[in-house]
């Protein structure tokens, strides 16, 4: 599980990148684990949904 840092961090990042989305990418965390991610990447008109668990430290890799 992760951290509150973590968990505070990522829900503070999420929440921004609901307000200015970074064009061609959609991304939300799972609802029961915030260090689990799906995301698509649209590129070159083609399409990828993936689940990504990410580990996510204190500060920006």
């Amino acid at each position: 599980m992760a951290s509150k840092t973590a968990q505070k961090r990522l829900t503070k990042e999420y929440i921004s990148m609901q307000k200015e989305p970074p064009p061609f990418v959609w991304a939300v965390p799972d609802e029961k684990n915030i260090l689990t991610w799906n995301y698509l990447i649209v590129r070159d008109f083609t399409c990828s949904l993936q689940s990504m668990p990410i580990t996510y430290a204190a500060r920006s890799p």
